[in-house]
């Protein structure tokens, strides 16, 4: 690639970034050419590859900035470096780019963004990264999510969020909460796995002086603290059935009564929940209401596993490595090929939550400036790769073939992958040539 293609230009309007930018951006071979002025630009240069928009000035010329990006540089979709969350962009933009990293930002996430990053990914297949507050994907399924929840989120729906354990529930309910017409007022959490159902009860209605033993103040409700503002019940499917029946009465009434008294008080919240069960079953099983169930599943938004996200196994990585190496002060520059290479085919049963605490773990642990495989728990390594064993029916030769369970295996790597070649051969651990010979040798193509 020449220099040519390899030119970066930044819109800015300040050199505030520029000691950060060059030297990252130049060691990667590009050549950076910053733009303080879109009226008197100077010369430009003919081609680039990227187009950097740093918006540090008044937001209302973004529109007119990426008009001129695409009058003189068209096909080439410029990156915002962005101090704002991006539903607070979408406003501004009648045709929004594809990738907006939120300041600040690591120098992972932007060569990432730019095809430069890891080493995970080859440098045509990155993945676009959205990054807002503390929500950050490379991945299509999580980007679909993100789009679901921006569109969802200016409404007062109540939203049903599903997923395994630590798939990010409660980082899509803050994010829901604020993109919603209710972002100035509370977000009033309640884990309903977490509590026995009595002390659940007073602590989502609140109770007056003397309601029981012990009550010897009055105290106001989850639902009467939440008013005007977003209620997230969490695990939802633990909650007993007599108090399901309660709160369907305060999200018909918007009123709720304290324990100890008949007065009704104001309870306009917006409510979302979440869940790792499949409350279908549990309405089949007699043990979740059908009223409540249709009453907060007004939109469902489901979480996929981080097993299906390769992309965001190493971007979460990365960003859980800058986290901790800052916490705990440690001058760390990144993990092994082989650890990435483990990272990817592990199948992360504790999903975000599992990889954000082993990522804390090893760098706590590690006295080396590269994180090692040596520092995987052996629990983990007993546990394999991602994929599963390829299962055979009794009957006919085949079914017993070393050459039919290959095939299997690299069938379910390609729907893993939803068919991207270049990390289905790395899951595999093996080079892109092998697999597609492999592919066309059994019919896979």
């Amino acid at each position: 690639m020449t220099n040519r293609s390899r030119r970066i230009l930044l819109i800015t309007r300040t050199e505030n970034d520029l000691p950060f930018l060059r030297p990252l951006l130049e060691r990667e071979g590009f050549i950076l050419h910053p733009l303080f002025s879109l009226s008197d630009p100077g010369p430009l240069p003919r081609t680039v590859s990227h187009i950097i928009i740093d918006i540090n000035f008044d937001i209302n010329r973004l529109e007119s900035a990426l008009q001129w990006c695409r009058e003189h540089y068209p096909g080439v979709n410029p990156l915002l470096l962005s101090p704002l969350p991006a539903d607070s962009l979408a406003p501004f933009l009648s045709l929004q780019p594809p990738v907006i990293i939120k300041k600040p930002f690591s120098s992972e996430e932007l060569l990432m963004s730019l095809g430069d990053g890891s080493s995970a990914f080859p440098a045509d297949e990155k993945p676009a990264l959205i990054r807002d507050g503390s929500f950050m994907t490379a991945s299509p399924k999580m980007e679909a999510v993100y789009e679901l929840v921006r569109q969802v989120a200016p409404t007062d729906a109540f939203v049903l969020v599903r997923g395994e354990t630590g798939t990010g529930k409660e980082v899509i309910t803050r994010l829901i909460h604020r993109m919603s017409l209710r972002r100035n007022e509370k977000l009033v959490p309640i884990n309903c796995a977490a509590l026995p159902e009595s002390l659940l009860e007073s602590e989502l209605f609140g109770f007056e002086k003397g309601a029981f033993t012990g009550a010897s103040e009055s105290k106001p409700g989850k639902f009467e603290y939440a008013h005007k503002g977003t209620l997230f019940l969490d695990e939802i499917g633990d909650m007993a059935l007599p108090l399901q029946a309660k709160v369907l009465r305060v999200l018909q009434d918007k009123e709720v009564e304290r324990l100890g008294s008949h007065e009704k008080r104001k309870a306009d919240v917006r409510v979302v929940s979440a869940t790792h069960q499949p409350l279908e079953d549990l309405m089949e099983k007699g043990l979740f209401r059908e009223d409540l169930y249709y009453r907060l599943n007004v939109i469902s938004v489901r979480l996929p596993p981080l097993r299906e996200r390769p992309e965001d196994i190493i971007l979460l990585s990365a960003s859980f490595l800058e986290e901790f190496k800052n916490k705990y002060s440690k001058e760390i520059e990144g993990f092994s090929r082989e650890v990435r290479d483990f990272f990817l085919r592990y199948s992360w049963p504790g999903n975000v939550r599992e990889l954000r605490n082993l990522v804390e773990s090893m760098v706590i642990l590690t006295r080396k400036r590269v994180i090692t495989n040596e520092l995987l728990p052996d629990s983990l390594k007993e546990k394999g790769p991602r994929l599963a064993a390829p299962s055979f029916q009794p009957g006919g030769k085949e079914a017993f073939s070393l050459e039919s369970g290959e095939k299997e295996l690299i069938r379910q790597a390609l729907e893993t992958t939803g068919g991207n070649r270049a990390r289905t051969a790395r899951i595999l651990g093996i080079a892109r040539s092998t697999l597609y010979n492999k592919m066309e040798k059994y019919g896979l193509s």
